[in-house]
């Protein structure tokens, strides 16, 4: 008689659990189903995108209005180079200088904005302001341009022009730089590191210097300089005498003062404060 066999060694793993698996295996579907059957969350939950939302070109359309405002941006720019070639050549324009028609636009646009009747022009100086913003010399209790009251304290503001000065050959400037004024006038050194403007005038006779008078903007004041003319400079004043200034004489102007310099020509100063 044989003996017995000896028991055989147990398993690895939980049998039941091997069972469970060859199921699944052999019957996805059904596994899938159960699952879902038991979490009914599981199977509610959407599938999510790969996609960013946030970024702009992963919305609909983004790309299409994209595309369309770099279109219209191109179509504009297209017309404004065809605007420009279409205009006719002109050889004396050297595309800096301002045509008469331009600045006949500009002067209507200038127009439609009202500016201040004095800008300022000139260095800084010490100004009693109005309630309009007019700037007065330091010494005035009335405004120049709206007469209004001058309560303010004086302050340190960019000087305006000073006045105008009229030519008797039909010409006027403006007094917002001093002027040296002659038959052909020069420079020969600049005061105040202001370089002066040249005004030239017409002497048949040369009875007028090459550089006769200077008109000098000091401050508030507006100086007449006799530049050792040749035939000198008669200045006219409203109430007193003619009076010849001497060679390097300097004469404050006053308003309506007239400064004869021969051959007919004379300067009228007018609206000075």
């Amino acid at each position: 008689m044989l003996p017995p066999l000896p028991p055989l060694p147990p398993l690895t793993g939980n049998g039941h659990e091997g069972a469970q698996d060859s199921e699944s295996a052999q019957h996805p579907q059904e596994t899938a189903s159960t699952t879902c059957a038991l979490d009914p969350a599981a199977a509610e939950e959407p599938v999510q995108s790969l996609m960013i939302g946030s970024v702009p070109w992963g919305k609909p359309g983004a790309l299409d209005a994209q595309e369309s405002h770099q279109q219209e941006q191109q179509k504009q720019q297209e017309q404004q180079d065809a605007a420009a070639d279409n205009q006719p050549f002109d050889p004396d324009h050297d595309g800096q200088t301002v045509m008469s028609s331009d600045y006949k636009r500009e002067e209507g646009l200038a127009a439609a904005t009202p500016l201040e009747s004095r800008p300022p022009t000139g260095p800084m100086v010490l100004a009693r302001l109005c309630l309009h913003g007019h700037a007065n010399p330091p010494s005035r209790s009335q405004c120049s341009d709206c007469g209004a009251v001058l309560n303010s304290e004086p302050r340190e503001v960019g000087r305006p022009r000073l006045g105008t000065m009229h030519i008797s050959s039909g010409e006027s400037v403006e007094l917002d730089h001093s002027l040296i004024i002659g038959r052909q006038p020069s420079v020969s050194r600049v005061m105040g590191g202001a370089m002066p403007r040249l005004v030239q005038v017409k002497s048949g006779n040369d009875d007028i210097s090459r550089s006769h008078v200077e008109v000098r903007l000091d401050g508030w004041d507006v100086l007449l300089v006799d530049l050792k003319a040749t035939n000198g400079t008669v200045l006219v004043r409203e109430g007193q005498a003619p009076r010849r200034l001497s060679q390097g004489e300097e004469a404050i102007l006053l308003n309506g003062d007239i400064a004869e310099l021969g051959d007919g020509i004379s300067l009228l100063f007018d609206g000075l404060l």
